[in-house]
């Protein structure tokens, strides 16, 4: 492989991208022309757009890979924006337990 236009890894990147980007901007859609939206939809919508976020940054990595050199992929990979890229995700996901905790330890009916 020469450059990252036949890359499967790449290309599992972008498709990742654009469903998820489309998959948050439709429950985004959704919540607006609904004008509330339960805890569910509001986690789902966090994981997307987390996803969009980390799975552009990856393909955009990519880039840097076949395009520009390994020493700026190195770099990438180190600098912050990688670090941080599941960021979003992870602040869903502790969303999520944190209320499923909460609901199965002080919801519960006796």
């Amino acid at each position: 492989m020469d450059n990252c236009y036949s890359d499967a890894t790449f290309w599992m990147y972008v498709a990742t991208w654009i469903v998820s980007g489309l998959g948050a901007w439709l429950f985004i859609w959704w919540m607006i022309k609904a004008g509330s939206a339960s805890s569910v939809y509001i986690y789902v919508t966090l994981l997307l757009i987390g996803q969009w976020v980390s799975s552009g940054l990856a393909g955009w990595a990519r880039i840097i890979y076949w395009k520009v050199g390994l020493l700026e992929y190195r770099l990438f990979l180190e600098s912050n924006w990688w670090v941080l890229r599941t960021s979003i995700t992870l602040v869903a996901l502790i969303a999520i337990v944190t209320h499923m905790a909460h609901r199965a330890f002080f919801q519960r009916k006796n």
